[in-house]
């Protein structure tokens, strides 16, 4: 049995979006992301929250099968900020500084 809809029918305000990003890169990118804080902080899924180190909010993946840069410059136009992804070379360097990632 397959059901006639995958996933929701979910929609939250562009000025609850903490962040987004493209893994592994804008040029290729296999997994989409974007972070919101609309949904109620108790239903927030902590695994996927691990992936970003921002600690705040609820995690969306899906994959990168859509026009990525008209995503991008939608989000860009709607004020939507986007934060770095840490990398292992700046923990490191963040680590040695005392300052966070």
């Amino acid at each position: 049995w397959f059901p006639n809809e995958l996933g929701t029918r979910n929609r939250w305000k562009y000025d609850k979006i903490v962040n987004y990003g493209f893994f592994p890169s804008l040029d290729f990118p296999v997994i989409c992301y974007f972070k919101e804080t609309e949904t109620p902080k108790e239903q927030w899924n902590k695994w996927f929250a691990a992936f970003d180190s921002y600690q705040r909010g609820q995690p969306h993946f899906f994959p990168g099968i859509c026009n990525v840069y008209e995503f991008k410059e939608q989000m860009e136009l709607r004020g939507v900020k986007r934060k770095p992804i840490p990398t292992f070379k700046s923990v490191k360097e963040a680590k040695k500084s005392g300052k966070k990632p």
